[in-house]
């Protein structure tokens, strides 16, 4: 999902020649973990990579779903597993892969593109 996210991001910015000074990501839920992806993009980060400013997370799985103490999460991610076989609920719940090193969540967190985000204290206004 985060390489389609990126194709839309570049064919948007290419169909309307735009030229953004600044970009800025806002996410909710799981899409703060396909936006996180889409940011280690080289694609996206040969473009953008001076131009990132800010990426607000909104009650994002970060850290997956698999040691979630709340039952609802639980029982919702339980439910959604046996109606919907996803890759995604199956990334989340961190079942991709035996080992857990081996995991999305898990080598999302050790990918090496992580963005340094300017802060609203850096900027002149």
């Amino acid at each position: 999902m985060s390489e389609r996210l990126v194709d839309e991001i570049l064919n948007h910015v290419e169909l309307h020649s735009l030229s953004p000074s600044r970009v800025s990501f806002i996410a909710h839920s799981l899409g703060n973990i396909i936006v996180r992806s889409a940011l280690t993009s080289p694609r996206l980060l040969s473009v953008f990579k001076d131009r990132f400013y800010t990426y607000l997370s909104l009650s994002g799985p970060h850290l997956g779903t698999m040691y979630t103490e709340s039952g609802l999460v639980n029982m919702a991610m339980w439910v959604m597993q046996k109606w919907k076989k996803t890759g995604s609920l199956i990334q989340l719940a961190m079942k991709d892969h035996s080992d857990i090193r081996e995991t999305f969540i898990y080598k999302l967190s050790e990918k090496p593109g992580k963005i340094a985000m300017k802060t609203a204290c850096n900027h002149q206004t």
